[in-house]
């Protein structure tokens, strides 16, 4: 997605698990906006930060997360099909075989997709 993304995982530490998503792709997102002299698009991410955070120069990620637990089959399909069928809600494609940020080659189709993930199917 262009704003978001959706994950599915397990962590004993849920917390810090995302937090190290969100440091790593904030730091690889302003690194190739650089390389790319997308200095436009660094501006609005500097605008943006948030008062309080001294670390830091650009704000890439909202801050927080919003966990659900899958505590059962059942759930974890729905929220399955939820992410896969995210992109065609949006309008980005028609198929969601079509969209390569997208895990459902590899639970579908049981092929690898761009993003090297463990199923728990």
């Amino acid at each position: 997605m262009k704003n978001h993304f959706h994950l599915i995982c397990r962590s004993d530490k849920l917390v810090n698990a995302v937090s190290s998503i969100k440091s790593y792709s904030a730091k690889r997102i302003i690194q190739q906006l650089k390389e790319d002299n997308r200095f436009d698009i660094l501006k609005v991410f500097e605008q943006n930060k948030l008062p309080s955070k001294n670390d830091r120069k650009y704000q890439i990620w909202q801050e927080g997360f919003h966990p659900q637990e899958l505590a059962n089959e059942k759930i974890y399909r729905q929220k399955l099909n939820y992410i896969h069928n995210n992109p065609i809600t949006a309008g980005y494609v028609g198929d969601i075989l079509k969209w390569k940020y997208c895990s459902a080659l590899d639970y579908y189709e049981g092929r690898e997709g761009i993003i090297k993930l463990d199923c728990f199917t």
